[in-house]
């Protein structure tokens, strides 16, 4: 024992090694390899990907929320995440050492760098069924989608045009759209010959992005030339995004004022028979002077 350590404690400290090497003798040989040649593959593989921040904001008109990360993340594994045409994803990754990637089916698209280590994309969707987010060969998540596409607006008569006892035009209107609509316009015109005039009308809504639309519009035309003519109808509904739907031309009756009064309804005969055929106008004029030189048709009047 050396003059300096009287105590012996460095006999004290080799024994307490001795029995630490026999205590963990069965690991020694794992553990030596371990120091002589360490593994850094985890330690590279967490460095190789980010952070990840995802979101989806669906267009305003649809009225469908934003959907985040942690929403996607607890979809039902498997079942499509239902996305609306038009939606905008935003996605962010922050670290890693190499440019993050957006695929989509077959379609790749690389991150844009936005400083201090930070990658971003936008993307809007319009078709897909699936996408995921990659970084240096790595999937760092990925869903399926079904991206739906706005459907085009719907509109009918739910019956034939019809007369009120007040002889106006009734017509049931039927319009539907998934997101809303924006205006319901009808075009009517002659059916007996090609004319570029026509009468156009609106169809009441209660408000724009209403999705359903039913019940009868009136509307009076008896003062018009047209009323008591065969005519045709169409309606066209646009849609919130600008989608039109037309109908086929609807055949009708224009409804018009019956005189009980004989001069009365010959008067409108006359006019008439002028609006269909503008080349009787000299003839309709001597039988309207005709009537006004009759004092015995309108005495009672």
């Amino acid at each position: 024992v050396s003059s300096h350590d009287r105590l012996a404690l460095r006999s004290l400290a080799i024994m307490v090694l001795a029995i630490g090497v026999m205590a963990g003798w069965g690991h020694a040989r794992a553990n030596i390899a371990s120091i002589l040649h360490p593994d850094f593959s985890r330690t590279l593989a967490a460095a190789d990907v980010g952070e990840l921040t995802l979101w989806i904001t669906p267009p305003a008109y649809t009225g469908v929320p934003p959907l985040w990360l942690d929403a996607l993340e607890r979809t039902a594994d498997g079942e499509p995440v239902a996305i609306p045409a038009g939606s905008e994803l935003v996605a962010q990754i922050r670290g890693g050492d190499d440019v993050p990637r957006l695929v989509i089916d077959d379609q790749n698209v690389t991150f844009e760098a936005a400083g201090l280590g930070s990658y971003q994309i936008v993307h809007v969707f319009e078709e897909g069924s699936r996408f995921a987010v990659t970084q240096s060969g790595q999937e760092i998540s990925a869903w399926p989608i079904n991206v739906i596409a706005d459907a085009p607006p719907e509109i009918a008569l739910s019956e034939p045009p019809s007369e009120t006892l007040r002889t106006s035009l009734r017509l049931d209107v039927l319009a539907a759209d998934d997101y809303g609509l924006t205006s319901i316009q009808g075009v009517i015109k002659r059916v007996d010959i090609e004319n570029e005039e026509v009468l156009t009308i609106s169809i009441p809504i209660s408000q724009v992005g209403v999705k359903d639309v039913e019940g009868p519009a009136f509307y009076d035309f008896t003062a018009h030339p047209w009323a008591g003519m065969e005519l045709s109808l169409q309606l066209t509904v646009t849609d919130v995004v600008g989608q039109t739907t037309t109908t086929e031309e609807i055949v009708f009756d224009m409804p018009e004022r019956y005189f009980l009064n004989p001069l009365a309804r010959s008067i409108s005969d006359q006019r008439k028979r002028l609006v269909l055929n503008p080349a009787m106008a000299k003839l309709t004029k001597e039988m309207l002077e005709g009537l006004a030189n009759d004092p015995v048709a309108y005495l009672d009047d």
